[in-house]
């Protein structure tokens, strides 16, 4: 095995975590969006058939 210098990698890593954490709240923020506009639609088309 080769030796790797830790610091910089530890600042690599960092800098993944950030992106994936950003990345997994856009996609957390996308996803709630679209529940809720489906369930809205579902809802007043439940309305609606009443």
């Amino acid at each position: 095995m080769s030796y790797v210098n830790p610091i910089p990698n530890m600042q690599m890593n960092e800098y993944h975590s950030s992106l994936y954490s950003s990345h997994l709240s856009g996609l957390y923020t996308h996803f709630t969006t679209l529940f809720q506009q489906t369930f809205t639609k579902r809802f007043l088309s439940l309305l609606k058939d009443d």
